[in-house]
């Protein structure tokens, strides 16, 4: 509860001044009222201004209620699928060192979107399955790119093996070649992506190299996962494993495109979920479970914390200087 307090106001009371996009944001949701209508956000549009128009005109508020709904939705979705309290704290520990929380003071319609998502994920998980429908579809309404989310439907049916991981892994590979096409595709349908497809393998400096190593270690986790333990007859465990997986396949493939990765963090984010909840699983496989947990959790946190100095150095998003808002 404490915990979401901070996060909702570290990110909530910003100044427009952090993080790359804000100022933008506050420009369309104050000055234009379909700004992105015409991209697929036909509800993140009605939403923003009635809350805008609620509290007369004061972006500040808006930004407050975004956060808001952004930090709950993943705490949530973490607090229901984690119910061990040191695999939460790991959890959220990766949350924020590998960059997802940081994320949405950029590009925070994105990442309201892809919170949605992961909670909608989360009902299908506890069986609740229309309400998981529905409020997938508004994390559509909210940001296109959620349209991804609609595979968990498919991966809630998918158990990963060993052979259908390296299946899985050289179709994507494949699809490498077709990249160029399927983003132009996808621009074509929302002018508001142009921009990637005319920089498609354009990104910040040093982010391809880092993505890469992202998805390689996401991989090596879930291959050592579904090598020494039996984490795949758990389906939650499974679906879990299954989106790790696709998320470091893509952050591999698509590592020199910014909208690619953006897309491959719908999978790539339940690995902050995934990674604690297979590293007990393979820790209790030793002799010494204690020990091996302490040496696993710690190669984990070590690498975390790497990825996080990285893109902090890098000033990922543009969130530093950081300053409260005036």
């Amino acid at each position: 509860m404490i915990t979401g307090v901070h996060l909702i106001l570290l990110m909530g009371l910003r100044s427009y001044t952090v993080g790359t996009d804000t100022l933008s944001y506050e420009s369309f949701v104050l000055g234009n009222g379909d700004a992105f209508n015409g991209n697929g956000a036909f509800l993140y549009n009605l939403i923003s201004q009635e809350v805008v128009r609620t509290f007369n005109g004061s972006y500040a508020a808006f930004l407050v209620c975004v956060s808001f709904l952004t930090v709950s939705f993943t705490l949530a979705s973490v607090s229901m699928l984690i119910r061990n309290n040191v695999l939460l704290v790991e959890s959220l520990f990766l949350y924020l060192t590998f960059y997802y929380y940081f994320e949405a003071f950029n590009i925070s319609r994105q990442m309201l979107a892809l919170s949605m998502v992961a909670f909608a994920v989360t009902l299908l998980l506890h069986n609740k399955k229309m309400f998981s429908i529905l409020l997938m579809f508004a994390a559509i309404g909210i940001h296109t790119t959620a349209v991804l989310g609609l595979f968990f439907y498919l991966f809630y049916y998918m158990r990963l093996t060993l052979i259908r991981l390296i299946l899985l892994i050289t179709i994507l590979a494949f699809s490498r070649i077709m990249l160029p096409t399927l983003v132009g595709a996808f621009s074509s349908l929302f002018s508001h992506y142009e921009m990637y497809s005319l920089s498609t393998y354009q990104i910040e400096a040093g982010s391809g190299r880092s993505n890469v190593i992202m998805g390689i270690f996401l991989i090596l986790i879930v291959l050592l996962t579904l090598s020494l333990t039996q984490a795949v007859f758990d389906p939650i465990t499974n679906v879990l494993i299954v989106a790790m997986a696709v998320g470091g396949v893509w952050y591999i493939v698509g590592a020199n495109s910014s909208l690619l990765v953006r897309m491959g963090d719908y999978y790539g984010f339940f690995s902050v979920i995934a990674i604690p909840l297979c590293l007990d699983k393979i820790a209790s496989k030793f002799l010494h479970k204690r020990n091996a947990s302490i040496v696993l959790t710690s190669f984990t946190m070590l690498f975390a914390v790497t990825v996080f100095y990285f893109k902090i150095s890098q000033n990922f998003g543009g969130i530093i200087p950081y300053f409260l808002i005036g």
